[in-house]
């Protein structure tokens, strides 16, 4: 798909189409007509936790999030575990913004079907559920 293409198809599910290209390619991924993009969005999400600095908190957990989101896509429900309870151990420990909290639930509504798989999954649920709470 040319460039031009993703944008139009990005803009037809997206209010707000994102500019970056992790964030496109996991916007993407969660169309079944765009499911080619899951690769790529776990192959960039995972290279910018890799290379966020320490001091950018807030990016590394929509980041981590990211990384969470892409393997839930590909199937990687292990991974997604992992990755979403880093995540909201990041936000545990102060970091408590709206958007966070916007992303961990829509997180959280891509991962509960799978729950019942895969246990870190569950687990993941009830601590953003616990967070959220407080």
């Amino acid at each position: 798909m040319e460039k031009n293409d993703s944008a139009t198809a990005l803009s037809q599910h997206c209010p707000r189409p994102p500019t970056d290209s992790r964030t496109r390619d996991s916007a993407l991924a969660r169309h079944p007509e765009y499911v080619r993009y899951v690769d790529s969005a776990a192959e960039h999400s995972h290279q910018a936790v890799r290379l966020r600095r320490p001091q950018d908190r807030r990016s590394f957990i929509f980041d981590t999030i990211s990384v969470a989101t892409a393997s839930i896509l590909a199937g990687d429900l292990a991974t997604a575990g992992e990755y979403g309870m880093k995540a909201v151990g990041l936000v545990a420990d102060g970091m408590r913004l709206a958007r966070v909290n916007d992303r961990l639930n829509a997180l959280w509504e891509l991962a509960e079907p799978q729950a019942k798989r895969e246990p870190a999954l569950a687990a993941l649920g009830s601590r953003i559920a616990e967070l959220q709470a407080v």
